[in-house]
């Protein structure tokens, strides 16, 4: 792999980091409502933008990573703050992290000028690659999968539990355990992933029999929310296990 394109998986990934990883719920919930009264934008658009310009010293010089930064911390700001005035859906986080990829593919451009049929050429290190690859992987399928899921799921969540609800609480009868939705996401998206990597279909079989049997503990609306968050999260983590797999097999052998 060249120095550019591992400029630019960084790049993506100190982006992931910034916005899913380092960025808890309260301070997205407090952007959305009080958009640029909000301290914790400007605090998040700053870590959003330090990891990026020291991403980019090991790769440029300093002039250059102090106008990354600049960059980075002008644009995740306005994104940030036209975004926050839509709804919690979906389609406005892909929206924002549309916009986000865009800036990061220009500053890419910019400094690299690729040519963009000859990137596959570039994967000359296996090796560097697959933990590259991997360590992407495996964090898209934990912080920005659990949201997007959240996003989607949002309207039957507030059906059953009110708008006040987050999924990070799993409810059966009135009692609920705290962040406890969230952390089987996690573990059940980590298993698929690996068990894909493993080529281990059958436990994946096994793992959704399991996940089934919530259903039978539970109201009819409860059990079709889970259910859907269910399918939701084990399509998420086969399709970026296909995907890891799909990119590995282009640079060689695992």
């Amino acid at each position: 792999m060249t120095l550019d394109l591992l400029f630019l998986i960084l790049l993506i990934y100190t982006n992931v980091l910034a916005d899913f990883v380092l960025q808890p719920d309260r301070w997205a919930q407090d952007k959305r409502n009080r958009k640029f009264k909000s301290k914790y934008l400007y605090l998040h658009v700053l870590i959003a933008a330090l990891l990026t310009g020291v991403a980019s010293l090991l790769f440029v010089e300093l002039n250059t990573a102090a106008a990354i930064f600049a960059i980075i911390f002008v644009s995740h700001l306005m994104i940030d703050s036209i975004t926050a005035r839509y709804r919690e859906s979906a389609s406005a986080l892909i929206i924002d992290q549309g916009a986000h990829l865009s800036i990061i593919l220009s500053i890419w451009a910019f400094l690299f000028n690729p040519d963009v049929s000859h990137i596959l050429s570039y994967l000359t290190d296996p090796t560097l690659t697959h933990i590259s690859i991997l360590l992407l992987g495996y964090t898209v399928v934990l912080h920005p999968s659990g949201i997007i899921i959240s996003r989607i799921t949002k309207r039957w969540r507030d059906s059953i539990y009110g708008t006040t609800a987050t999924n990070e609480v799993l409810s059966f009868d009135g009692e609920s355990l705290e962040n406890a939705g969230k952390y089987i996401g996690y573990m059940e998206r980590f298993l698929i992933l690996t068990f894909i990597l493993l080529q281990q279909y059958t436990a994946i079989g096994f793992l959704i029999a399991a996940k089934s049997i919530f259903r039978f503990n539970a109201s009819r609306k409860t059990s079709e929310y889970i259910l859907i968050g269910t399918l939701l999260s084990f399509s998420i983590a086969i399709l970026v296990g296909f995907v890891i797999v799909f990119a590995s097999d282009n640079v060689g052998n695992w």
